[in-house]
């Protein structure tokens, strides 16, 4: 998980862009936080098309809710990954959990980071990212065929779809 907040400043994202002009993918853990202590948590990776994700996000805080806190929830792609428009933690609890959506296409396309970002009355903005990666075929791969091979004899070919590395889809 890679946690991005006013805090963090260039360095942060000097790493992140470093990390991904090298070609590696960066899961970097640790709780950066807002001024008063909030966390947005994420998962790191989800998969073109998942459609519902129940719960997979939360706003954490550092502290229990005296009243109740409401968060305005954004993303910065909300045509591939979608999130509610707020979430509350609620007065006695110190979390909050929000679903997220992911949206499917029929298109290859390279894997796309998506930043999630939560904001409330007092408390500073505090952004997350995740990766998400296509499920689309990228190409096919075909058995490999014997040869020779005579028109008037069937043969068995297998045929298969596979992403930019050469894993079946």
């Amino acid at each position: 998980m890679f946690l991005v907040n006013s805090d963090c400043g260039m360095q942060s994202a000097n790493r992140l862009r470093s990390c991904f002009a090298l070609g590696c993918l960066c899961l970097l853990t640790g709780v950066g936080s807002g001024a008063k202590g909030q966390v947005l948590k994420l998962p790191t990776t989800v998969v073109e098309g998942s459609g519902l994700l129940t719960s997979a996000g939360q706003v954490q805080l550092s502290s229990v809710a005296l009243s109740n806190i409401t968060f305005a929830l954004n993303s910065s792609s909300p045509a591939l990954l979608a999130v509610p428009s707020t979430v509350t933690v609620t007065a006695g609890n110190s979390n909050a959990a929000f679903d997220l959506t992911v949206s499917d296409d029929s298109v290859y396309e390279d894997p796309r980071i998506v930043v999630i970002s939560a904001e409330a009355a007092g408390y500073a903005v505090v952004s997350n990212t995740v990766m998400v990666v296509d499920n689309d075929a990228h190409h096919f791969g075909f058995s490999y065929v014997s040869s020779p091979q005579d028109t008037a004899n069937p043969f068995n070919v297998t045929i298969t779809a596979q992403d930019a590395g050469g894993a079946i889809v």
